[in-house]
């Protein structure tokens, strides 16, 4: 099958992925997921992060008007890497038991994960040089701490993140998929080395914890269905 929903409303192609039509927002058609080939879903998802490397995608349906906006629609890059990661998503749960899948998931994730840092590079606002010494010295400083704060903070929400996504994939008894995400669940920021070493440690045991858990669970849940 094709990977896209046509809308019923307007007849845009959307990806499948998609719940409502991103030009009149009706509700599209559901479609299960699983009938998408591997072929169709590597290649959608390859679309994706390609597409994760702009900082706005401008997206064009049927009717489109240039002149009034109708049926055009701007896509940010947080969206667009948000529909690289639902694809990405579905990929890590067939590659744990594809080897092929797996290595052309490893590949699409780091493509991912880069395009992602330098999306937030080129966000940032471009120092202003203060005047005299000391002031340039000091915005420096300064602004060398926040970096380095928001930076931490910022490592510290995607690995929040995954532990939510780890908890709604045992919610819906999703084990391989929970355990590819506790995988994923390492600490490896560059901070000072006791901080480190103390963090790497706490989610190294967490993540053995968590995947004895899930072995469980999904031996338990297999014993339950024989």
């Amino acid at each position: 099958m094709a990977a896209t929903k046509e809308c019923p409303s307007c007849g845009a192609q959307n990806d499948v992925i998609f719940t409502n039509c991103m030009f009149c927002k009706t509700s599209l058609p559901t479609v299960d997921e699983n009938a998408i080939t591997n072929d169709e879903l590597v290649m959608k998802a390859s679309e994706w992060v390609g597409k994760s490397s702009e900082p706005m995608l401008v997206m064009q349906g049927p009717n489109a008007n240039e002149w009034t906006g109708k049926g055009i629609v701007k896509m940010m890059q947080a969206e667009i890497i948000g529909n690289a990661e639902k694809y990405l998503n579905l990929l890590a749960v067939r590659a744990t038991s594809n080897p092929t899948l797996s290595v052309t998931y490893q590949g699409l994730r780091d493509k991912l994960d880069k395009n992602s840092k330098s999306g937030k590079k080129k966000k940032m606002y471009p120092l202003f040089i203060a005047i005299g010494i000391f002031i340039v010295v000091g915005i420096i400083i300064s602004l060398g701490i926040s970096s380095e704060n928001d930076s931490k903070n910022n490592y510290q929400d995607k690995i929040d993140k995954i532990e939510v996504q780890i908890d709604e994939a045992l919610k819906e008894k999703n084990y391989d998929y929970a355990l590819v995400l506790i995988e994923r669940l390492v600490w490896d920021h560059e901070l000072n080395y006791s901080e480190n070493q103390k963090k790497a440690e706490a989610y190294d045991k967490k993540r053995k914890e968590l995947k004895e858990t899930v072995l469980t669970l999904k031996k338990e849940s297999k014993n339950g269905n024989n």
